[in-house]
């Protein structure tokens, strides 16, 4: 049984919608300025404007959208219906009525949510979800995984997506980064242009 994170966890989300051409192409796996410095400064504040919640399965695979909500339109979502039901998940979502972004995101390797880290490091593999404003609706595919990230861009592609490598400032490749904390060191990311996210 896997070890629940040390405080009590929040109601999961409802489940996400997504293609399922999506999701069968994630069923293989069993921005660029720190706008602030860590999500720690954001506990316990009355108006914060967050929501944190996971969902826990048996499966070695956890699904992550550290930007959800209104920081990185429908990343949240996405992650959810990859995860479909039998992955387990985990979300950061602002919620602050505007400004979501500015004011709620951290990039990658200042994320530090404890909660999400102790299931990362419990579970041999990781997905992260994310959003880039880079133009296109093209599917990014990054992580320190490259066997299984070049597996996964096969899978897109075979079912329609125009899936390509991350360039290099998105690639997620530094070890500070929090998914590539899992059991062996190595991830995968995934990023959805805007109008990939938002049709």
């Amino acid at each position: 049984m896997p070890r629940a994170p040390t405080r009590p966890a929040p109601r999961p989300t409802a489940r996400g919608r997504g293609s399922s051409a999506e999701r069968r192409s994630f069923a293989w796996l069993t921005s660029t300025t720190v706008q602030v410095d860590a999500l720690s400064v954001h506990r316990g504040g009355q108006q914060a404007g967050w929501e944190l919640s996971w969902k826990i399965t048996e499966s070695p695979l956890i699904v992550v959208a550290p930007h959800g909500g209104s920081i990185e339109l429908r990343t949240s979502e996405i992650a959810t219906a990859i995860a479909d039901g039998r992955h387990t998940e985990c979300h950061f979502k602002g919620r602050l009525p505007a400004g979501n972004y500015p004011r709620l995101h951290v990039t990658s390797t200042n994320w530090d949510v404890e909660e999400c880290l102790i299931l990362i490091r419990q579970r041999p593999h990781a997905l992260s979800i994310h959003g880039t404003a880079k133009p296109g609706r093209v599917v990014y595919v990054g992580g320190r995984d490259t066997v299984k990230g070049a597996a996964l861009t096969a899978a897109l592609r075979a079912q329609g997506f125009q899936a390509e490598a991350a360039p290099d400032d998105i690639a997620g490749l530094s070890t500070a980064n929090f998914v590539n904390k899992d059991a062996d060191g190595a991830r995968v990311t995934g990023w959805r242009t805007r109008p990939r996210r938002c049709p």
